[in-house]
């Protein structure tokens, strides 16, 4: 019986890496409920785990391509939206810890008006510097920290080897450092 739904699955994954709309559709109707209460039962609110059923089939889409029919697609899913929860959940502990240090340290009077222009600025920066690196290092980089991906899936997508991977997201690391340590 498990073979009938994992042959569903099968053909559906098949008909993706080709490009096929209802077949993604397909999958969608069919696994973003159960990403969405798993993104639920972890403490994300509605708005949150909706965010996390958009992502992690927008990754799917992205990475039809590379998909294998013959793996278990839920399993896929899951890891997908594991990692995109985790990166969810990591991302508010930060924000509240932030928020805590900044509560205690900072005189309640600050200019809030300030510290937003502030942050604008740097948030400007960071992204002239980045526009500003190699195609391959900005692509690497970018599918690590805002896709949230593996090194090792990150080489599988480029096709390259995961040492060469290192290697381009230490020299884009190195570089945004230091321009932005000089500015």
């Amino acid at each position: 019986m498990a073979n009938l739904f994992r042959h569903g699955d099968y053909s559906q994954v098949i008909h993706l890496k080709k490009g096929s709309e209802k077949a993604f559709d397909y999958l969608f109707r069919k696994y973003s409920y159960k990403v969405y209460l798993n993104s639920c039962e972890l403490n994300l609110d509605h708005a949150e785990a909706e965010e996390v059923v958009q992502e992690v089939f927008l990754q799917i889409w992205k990475n039809r391509a590379n998909l294998n029919a013959n793996r278990s697609f839920k399993g896929y899913i899951q890891k997908v939206s594991k990692s995109i929860i985790i990166k969810k959940i990591r991302a508010k502990v930060y924000q509240t810890a932030y928020e805590k240090y900044a509560l205690n340290h900072f005189p309640s009077s600050t200019n809030q008006t300030e510290d937003y222009l502030i942050f604008s600025d740097l948030e400007a920066i960071s992204r002239k510097y980045l526009e500003q690196l190699p195609k391959k290092q900005k692509q690497v980089f970018m599918m690590k920290v805002q896709e949230n991906r593996t090194l090792d899936e990150i080489a599988k997508t480029l096709q390259v080897s995961k040492r060469t991977v290192e290697n381009h997201l230490y020299r884009a690391c190195k570089s945004l450092r230091s321009k932005i340590a000089a500015t």
